[in-house]
């Protein structure tokens, strides 16, 4: 038999790594809506894995939570998340407890500024088409 491979019944990421066959590509199942929270993340909360990881997501729009240093959202609570929590609640004048409950004033700042985040982005990505002003 020459050098000709195998197929596996492993997959490669768009890295070309290799993907593990431990659960944790299907760990995060409700992704698709990133802004919604069903329970609430804090230090004392059940923090849902879904939960936590759609909060890394907003906060790493926004410039307050760097993902590629975690090579994506884990889904747990710890002290870079609670940080990242607290810096958003000083910078939108809230009172810093590290903690996002569905639809309170800490959610809806995460939601408003990671909305307005997208939309720069958008915008930024935009082509320049020039205006014939002849």
């Amino acid at each position: 038999m020459d050098n000709a491979q195998t197929p596996t019944n492993k997959a490669l990421d768009p890295f070309g790594r290799m993907i593990p066959d431990d659960g944790s590509q299907t760990r995060f199942r409700d992704m698709a809506n990133t802004t919604m929270l069903e329970a609430a993340v804090g230090p004392t909360d059940d923090n849902r894995p879904d939960d936590i990881a759609k909060t890394e997501v907003m906060l790493n729009r926004i410039g307050l939570l760097d993902l590629r240093e975690t090579e994506g959202p884990t889904g747990y609570y710890g002290e870079r998340l609670r940080q990242a929590i607290t810096a958003l609640q000083r910078q939108s004048g809230l009172t810093e407890t590290g903690r996002i409950v569905p639809n309170d004033p800490t959610h809806m700042a995460l939601q408003k500024t990671a909305a307005g985040s997208d939309q720069k982005a958008a915008d930024v990505n935009q082509p320049h088409i020039p205006v014939d002003m002849g």
